[in-house]
């Protein structure tokens, strides 16, 4: 970095030293020469600050496949570590700006404008406090966790290696869950909470990981697919520590963070849903929308484009009520699809591969619209049991870039 930047300065000089004497061309050569330091040092800076994402994002780096970090799992919902990441925008984009936009072009010159955006709104967002609302029945640790350590996620249960991550990981995993409570604390102190109805949603979740039994949690879901090339010391040995960290650490962490929710938390959730009824909810609100969006519209004129969309599907609907020959108005014609059994699987399986066939059906189509497809391959799974009744009716997690 050092070098590429002095090779710039030193190219700025040469052309300023110059003056009239510089011979014909001299001046073209030089800005280009200029051009493309600018462009590569660019480049470093952003590989740079990927790599150091992945260090401080260790389940990130985990979900592109990228294992060097998956015995961790970074506290990010702490002062220290929101604090930390304030600096780091603010050097990046310090860095960026001493970069002269005008010697970038083509991708160089776009990247540049969306890192820089992503740094100022990204720096705009740490007014408002959202660790302190750090759990809830969609987006949340707790549920994630159990994913990433039941042997059908992320993490992957390979090697004794992956197996002696996962137990590091849950170290940090405890530590995160009491990092929660104690945001959540403060959320009660300041008046910044979570709505009653989501986290009445959020404590079967929470309730279906606290066994009596470790051998029964899905956490030990590893334990019993345990590779066959492992050695005997090895199973003896994972075997005893999962157990351990199930009934000593993970269950425990479940149980306080439950326990908490249902004898303080709740009773000063809000029964209101939305962010107007929070401290500064107008504000933080807008910023969400600009941030989501990338516009500078106003979350009025976006809820105008959402009812101008629904009285255009609304239109459509209608017309589909006339060929299929329904009699009745729109909202009759809502209870008939939501209630008829002829729009109903019987089983959940039947849904889950009428969903898989789908898939295929598209599949096969795209072939006649792109020509470039993605290694990983597209899954259908069903939601696991523990949350399917609070999660919502369809998410999406992306694969690793390798396919794997």
């Amino acid at each position: 970095m050092k070098s590429l930047s002095a090779a710039v300065l030193v190219g700025a000089l040469l052309v300023v030293s110059c003056g009239d004497q510089q011979p014909p061309g001299v001046e073209q050569a030089s800005t280009a020469t200029e051009s493309a330091d600018a462009s590569q040092v660019l480049a470093a800076m952003f590989e740079e600050y990927f790599e150091r994402g992945l260090e401080r994002n260790p389940l990130s780096a985990t979900s592109i496949g990228d294992y060097r970090y998956n015995d961790r799992m970074a506290n990010s919902i702490s002062a220290e570590y929101i604090q930390a990441s304030r600096m780091l925008d603010e050097e990046y984009l310090a860095r960026l700006n001493a970069i002269d936009r005008d010697e970038l072009t083509g991708q160089d010159l776009l990247s540049y404008d969306m890192f820089k955006l992503d740094r100022e709104i990204s720096l705009e967002g740490y007014a408002y406090p959202r660790q302190l609302q750090p759990l809830n029945q969609f987006y949340s640790m707790t549920s994630s966790f159990v994913r990433l350590g039941s042997g059908s996620g992320m993490h992957p249960f390979k090697t004794v290696k992956d197996y002696d991550d996962f137990l590091s990981r849950t170290d940090d995993f405890v530590t995160n869950i009491d990092q929660a409570v104690t945001n959540m604390k403060e959320g009660m102190q300041q008046g910044i909470v979570q709505p009653r109805i989501l986290m009445e949603k959020l404590i079967p979740q929470l309730e279906s990981q606290i066994v009596d039994d470790p051998t029964e949690s899905g956490f030990y879901t590893p334990i019993k697919n345990m590779p066959d090339e492992f050695s005997e010391v090895d199973r003896a040995r994972l075997t005893a520590e999962y157990t351990e960290a199930i009934a000593t650490k993970i269950i425990p962490a479940y149980a306080r963070v439950n326990n908490f929710i249902g004898d303080e938390y709740l009773g000063q959730a809000r029964e209101s849903v939305g962010m107007l009824a929070l401290p500064g909810g107008s504000e933080w609100y807008a910023y969400l929308v600009r941030r989501t969006t990338t516009t500078d519209l106003t979350p009025d004129e976006i809820h105008q484009i959402g009812l101008d969309e629904v009285e255009r599907i609304h239109g459509e609907m209608r017309g589909v009520m006339e060929v299929v020959g329904f009699e009745g108005d729109l909202n009759e014609f809502f209870e008939f699809v939501y209630a008829d059994p002829q729009f109903f699987y019987d089983e959940p399986e039947q849904l889950i591969q009428a969903y898989r066939d789908m898939s295929d059906h598209v599949a096969e189509q795209s072939k006649e619209l792109f020509s470039v497809f993605p290694i990983t391959g597209f899954e259908v799974r069903r939601v696991e049991p523990f949350r399917e009744q609070s999660s919502s009716k369809g998410s999406y997690q992306s694969g690793t870039p390798d396919g794997s």
